[in-house]
């Protein structure tokens, strides 16, 4: 496999990624990699957490941004996730599009909490604090086995 593929891969294997999420007026729309639909209300929704994804197995490049919802499961895009923001400019960069993304959120449901690194990256554009495939799967215990 070359990087090439690597980078054009999707993140199979990453814990309730979404591949596609459309974000509009009323909720959040995300369908999973296995093509399992959800939707959320903006008011179900109470934090986000943003991390960058380091090291095998996940692809260079790889964001994370978790949606936390008031209960159950996170939704958690990531950079090959095809975001559709109704009313916002052309695609950018992945990393713009997150951070797009968490702004909307938070616009949606101004009382989502933003811990201070993901805040910082989206109103600072800052880097994110980075994690190994080992520091998300002792984040993820929280949600259960996998």
């Amino acid at each position: 496999m070359s990087l090439d593929d690597i980078a054009d891969a999707p993140a199979s294997g990453v814990r309730f990624a979404a591949a596609r999420a459309e974000l509009g007026e009323a909720s959040l729309v995300v369908v999973s990699e296995a093509g399992e639909r959800r939707e959320l209300a903006w008011a179900d929704l109470a934090a986000a957490l943003a991390r960058d994804l380091t090291g095998a197995p996940f692809a260079p490049g790889t964001t994370m941004v978790d949606l936390l919802p008031r209960q159950g499961a996170p939704v958690r895009l990531l950079t090959s996730t095809r975001l559709q923001i109704p009313g916002t400019a052309p695609p950018g960069t992945p990393l713009d599009d997150l951070r797009r993304a968490l702004a909307l959120c938070r616009a949606m449901q101004p009382d989502l909490q933003l811990e201070d690194a993901t805040a910082d990256f989206v109103y600072r554009r800052e880097a994110l604090p980075p994690w190994t495939a080992a520091d998300l799967a002792s984040y993820d215990r929280r949600y259960g086995a996998g």
